[in-house]
């Protein structure tokens, strides 16, 4: 009875053309991942990383050591990951690849990256992903994308270096230390270059750079020019510089927003800073201040390098004037923004 048993659960497998997936763990499917150039040609010793998003894939471009799964090409330009996976779930990953030979570097960075096993898929799951010198990525560019430079005060590379994009100018300036509300971001890598990709050709984005450099955070002092990007292209939107000396004294800011009545900003308003408040109230133009500023197209100013003391503050435009008092001082390396309506 037993040999029976045998001879046939041995003939049910001759019926398929491979029987590996019967005696794998039911929660558990094989990932082949194929490695092309642009011509088609398998590619052998491709390094091949796994991640859970697109975003952690994307911030861990310059030490490539936050993926799940990991692992290098053979032969035939392929590698397997074996993957948990229960019956009815879809699994998403996002791969980044990246190969040199010599002077000739390859990277599929350009695209998402997105490989998707269906919750119907249950046996080995085969993906293929192209990679493109740098010379063929602008003409092979699926998504839009940017290439922001890093740099210090000396025009040196800072490697590293996290690269936040904002819609909001005012988001940017206010989180210049962080990434806290921010749209997308990167990291530079050995050559202080950060590439940032799945971003809209439509969207106006602000930029902010910061890093660690003997355990106190530097980043730039102003927010850096918005920036337009073409679509499916990548686009060099130039060199964000950021402060290597250390900014852990007097770098406290005032960010200043002058909207209207209907919270509308208004560009070229005048805004004075005082240090008493009966100084802003009956103030009717900036004599007598202690800094002033206009606003910019966004209605707003910065004051830096401020210290650890209680502002208040005017502003004036075409007859209105509007007023903010605080008997909150500034704390150090704070950066308060404060919106003001003219009425």
């Amino acid at each position: 009875m037993k040999q029976s048993i045998i001879t046939l659960l041995i003939s049910i497998c001759v019926l398929w053309t491979s029987c590996e997936h019967l005696f794998r763990k039911k929660e558990e499917i094989k990932l082949r991942v194929s490695v092309k150039d642009s011509s088609g040609s398998l590619l052998s010793g491709a390094s091949v990383i796994l991640y859970a998003n697109p975003a952690i894939r994307n911030s861990d471009a310059a030490t490539r050591t936050a993926g799940l799964l990991a692992d290098t090409t053979n032969g035939a330009g392929t590698v397997e990951f074996l993957l948990p996976k229960e019956k009815d779930e879809e699994l998403v990953y996002y791969a980044t690849v990246s190969l040199s030979v010599g002077q000739v570097n390859w990277s599929n960075l350009h695209d998402s990256g997105e490989i998707l096993i269906g919750e119907d898929e249950k046996d080995d799951f085969e993906a293929v992903i192209t990679v493109f010198t740098p010379a063929e990525l602008d003409n092979s560019m699926t998504t839009t994308g940017m290439k922001v430079v890093v740099q210090d005060q000396f025009g040196n590379a800072v490697p590293a270096a996290t690269v936040c994009l904002y819609q909001n100018p005012v988001a940017s300036m206010v989180n210049v230390y962080s990434c806290t509300g921010s749209v997308a971001s990167g990291t530079s890598d050995t050559d202080g270059v950060a590439t940032i990709f799945n971003l809209s050709p439509t969207q106006t984005y602000y930029i902010n750079a910061f890093t660690q450099i003997g355990g106190v955070t530097l980043g730039n002092d102003q927010v850096f020019e918005s920036v337009t990007l073409q679509e499916n292209r990548l686009t060099n939107v130039g060199t964000v510089s950021i402060s290597t000396v250390s900014i852990a004294e007097n770098s406290s800011f005032l960010i200043v927003n002058i909207v209207d009545s209907g919270g509308v900003p208004i560009p070229d308003s005048e805004v004075c800073l005082f240090l008493e408040d009966e100084a802003a109230i009956e103030a009717q133009d900036c004599q007598g201040s202690l800094r002033s500023k206009v606003t910019d197209d966004f209605g707003l100013v910065v004051f830096t390098n401020l210290d650890s003391l209680s502002y208040h503050m005017a502003s004036f435009k075409d007859g209105k004037k509007g007023v903010q008092t605080s008997e909150k001082p500034l704390n150090v390396n704070e950066r308060r923004l404060v919106q003001i309506a003219l009425e």
